[in-house]
């Protein structure tokens, strides 16, 4: 079966420095929902870049289900860490979302199927509610499921989250987390995220980067690891998990 995304002994550096990141080997199934975590300039969102196709390796090579990540644009959805517009935008949910459908749908005249795609995405990250509600007016968290939702607009088969649980609180990143679980039934997801303990009671597998990268079960990511990869003893926190189950650390 062919992976959603392998990089193969990929290095990347930008312009004349040296490598952010450095031979990476990594290959990702359908339906695996996997953590990415390091500390800051370690390379995660740099790997996202990459395997998003906005940035070009340096050496080896980044596909996206046997194809190039250019050529396979319609299968990538791709959530920045941060939205790249202002807030006052005069813009609803309902067309944010819409949005996600540049570049795959009909053209610059929504289609019916253009329409269907974005109110299926609306209603899986349960914004129906707020369809109408000018950007202006939303939480943090309810933005960053607007992100989420333009991104399923474009029906993808692989998505790619930057930090989508950044600013939010405790209830909120537990929806989150569980809403990229629930999706992970149908594709595969690639998350950044700096919650250690709280992302490895939803992932199948941590991917710790810094420059270099290595895989772990989550059941291997100890607190040796963590300090090992953050290069100094890192605070644990515990947080209590949505299910009942033991707390998790970060």
């Amino acid at each position: 079966m062919t992976a959603s995304l392998s990089f193969r002994d990929v290095s990347f550096g930008y312009g004349d420095g040296p490598d952010v990141v450095q031979h990476v080997d990594l290959e990702i199934g359908p339906h695996e929902l996997i953590g990415l975590i390091g500390p800051n300039g370690g390379g995660k969102s740099t790997l996202l870049k990459l395997a998003a196709g906005l940035l070009k390796p340096r050496e080896g090579e980044v596909q996206v289900f046997g194809r190039p990540p250019h050529a396979a644009r319609e299968d990538i959805g791709y959530v920045p860490q941060f939205a790249l517009f202002p807030r006052e935008f005069p813009i609803t949910v309902a067309q944010a979302v819409l949005l996600g459908r540049l570049g795959v749908g009909s053209g610059l005249r929504w289609s019916a199927a253009d329409r269907a795609a974005a109110t299926r995405a609306i209603h899986e990250t349960e914004l129906d509610a707020l369809a109408g509600r000018p950007l202006s007016a939303l939480s943090g968290g309810e933005l960053q499921r607007v992100l989420i939702a333009r991104a399923l607009a474009a029906e993808p088969r692989l998505l790619l989250l930057d930090e989508p649980t950044s600013n939010l609180d405790q209830r909120a990143e537990e929806d989150m987390f569980a809403l990229l679980a629930k999706l992970s039934d149908r594709m595969a997801v690639v998350l950044v995220s700096h919650d250690v303990g709280f992302v490895t009671g939803y992932v199948q597998r941590v991917a710790c980067i810094s420059r270099t990268l290595i895989c772990h079960g989550t059941s291997e990511v100890t607190g040796e690891v963590i300090n090992e990869l953050y290069g100094h003893p890192v605070r644990a926190v515990h947080h209590a998990h949505p299910h009942g189950s033991a707390p998790d650390r970060s």
